[in-house]
């Protein structure tokens, strides 16, 4: 989950998947495992699709919008090329690995990306909760990090929920900066780091509930609330392409919640009731 990256990447809050399996494991473990099962969308006809929208829509459209300037730029910008690979596949979301080289006034400057989409509707994976997570993870980025602060996330460049055809988040790729994935257990500094990490988020909350209030009824009030019931832990493995190559065995640690969905934003007193902090 969200958290184990928190504490492993330098705080950095919402980051996924930082050392993940490329395509080609993908295709002996995750793909196989996806088409043995019965499917209205073929995944590798629903990753192609996702594919193309990112080069040839999303992507260019983002360097339009300047989304890779910094605020008082005034330079001219251009889409030059991207390299895009398939990193998870999973009942809540698409995650690609993006590299993409763009121009400004002519020289080239390449950003890695972590990019993340919705399934489309008529996947047959498709988690029935799948939007609402999406929601709150999009209303984190757009909204949240400017009272909770950007120290705990990493780079946003782009949260919206249909500006741009699908639902889609666009953040820094990590791995690029030498952070990986841990897929195993924490040892003891790690959890004590992810303790202290959520202490300080939680801190911020109940800090941004005494001084304002107003904002804090409103980011309560519009978070939705995701169960993490052990049916939907179960539904997660079975469909996942990270968790196509990890053990079958249940384990009720912390490992299990923090490791499992590095995308997902369950923001509050559900998290914690789970772990048992």
């Amino acid at each position: 989950m969200i958290f184990l990256y928190m504490c492993s990447q330098k705080y950095n809050f919402g980051a996924s998947l930082a050392n993940a399996f490329g395509v080609d494991l993908f295709a002996r473990t995750g793909q196989q495992l996806l088409d043995d099962a019965p499917s209205s969308v073929k995944s590798h006809e629903l990753w192609e699709r996702s594919i193309a929208f990112i080069e040839q829509e999303l992507l260019p459209e983002m360097v339009n919008d300047r989304c890779f300037c910094e605020p008082s730029s005034r330079e001219f910008v251009e889409f030059d090329s991207a390299t895009i690979r398939l990193d998870e596949l999973s009942r809540s979301s698409e995650i690609y690995r993006v590299n993409i080289v763009v121009r400004f006034s002519g020289e080239p400057s390449s950003f890695p990306l972590l990019v993340k989409l919705l399934p489309e509707d008529g996947a047959e994976h498709k988690s029935p909760t799948a939007f609402d997570a999406y929601q709150n993870e999009e209303m984190f980025y757009s909204k949240m990090t400017r009272s909770y602060g950007t120290d705990l996330a990493p780079k946003c460049y782009l949260s919206d929920l249909g500006r741009y055809g699908r639902p889609v988040i666009v953040l820094e790729d990590l791995e690029e900066a030498g952070y990986a994935q841990v897929d195993g257990e924490l040892d003891e500094d790690h959890l004590k780091l992810c303790v202290q990490v959520l202490a300080k988020f939680h801190a911020r909350g109940l800090r941004l509930r005494a001084t304002e209030p107003q904002i804090f009824r409103e980011f309560e009030a519009k978070l939705l609330e995701i169960s993490l019931t052990d049916e939907a832990m179960s539904h997660y493995e079975k469909r996942s392409t990270r968790s196509a190559n990890r053990r079958k065995e249940k384990k009720n640690t912390i490992e299990t919640v923090i490791v499992e969905d590095a995308w997902l934003v369950d923001l509050g007193d559900n998290f914690i009731k789970r772990v048992n902090f």
